[in-house]
């Protein structure tokens, strides 16, 4: 009898080690989070900057006018879209289908605006949710011809001084938020602002 209680004695050995076996690997499945390949990048953390459209029918583009010193730019588009971009100027995007999206920015760019020029699809745009930590200085142009347009965060980014608002609102006929708090000390032109906002006051 105690010959064979020995002789079974790894059995139960080798069917203990399997079962903590598994266990581990259960719990290993739990604590690593699960991204999806496709994507080729993790969801917008808070610190990128966040653009809310609505575009008016399917097909509708726009493109965003990402300019300046650009550096690990990725746009996740809010449709399940995600663009990398490695030089400036505008980044265009069309939306199958009409509806309301939300834009997040990660990355740096120094500005965001086409200047006098103003960016195509700027007329989906109605809210600016958040600035990031872009590291822009310059926001020339950047909201010019938003007709939609009616909210902007209280304040301007603190942890880069922006130098340059020149056109930022020009044309934004509807837009009129009380932007009293911003901290404007480190901006060295604000020339045409408001430039034919109309309700702006």
């Amino acid at each position: 009898m105690m010959f064979d209680r020995f002789n079974r004695r790894p059995w139960i050995l080798r069917r203990v080690a399997l079962a903590a076996a598994v266990v581990l690997i259960a719990s290993l499945a739990v604590i690593v989070p699960r991204t999806n390949a496709s994507a080729g990048s993790t969801a917008p953390a808070d610190d990128v900057m966040k653009l809310t459209i609505t575009t008016a029918a399917d097909g509708d583009s726009l493109a965003l006018p990402i300019q300046g010193t650009v550096s690990g730019v990725v746009i996740h588009w809010g449709d399940g879209t995600i663009d990398p971009v490695t030089a400036a100027g505008d980044v265009a995007h069309t939306y199958a289908t009409a509806g309301t999206y939300q834009i997040s920015i990660a990355g740096t760019f120094s500005q965001f605006g086409d200047g006098v020029l103003g960016w195509s699809g700027s007329r989906f745009l109605t809210s600016v949710d958040s600035w990031g930590l872009n590291g822009t200085t310059s926001f020339y142009g950047a909201f010019s011809s938003a007709s939609s347009l009616v909210s902007v965060p209280s304040a301007l980014p603190v942890t880069t001084p922006v130098t340059d608002l020149r056109g930022m609102f020009r044309n934004c006929s509807i837009f009129n938020q009380d932007i009293g708090g911003w901290d404007t000390s480190s901006v060295m032109t604000m020339a045409g602002m408001f430039a034919a906002a109309s309700s702006f006051n």
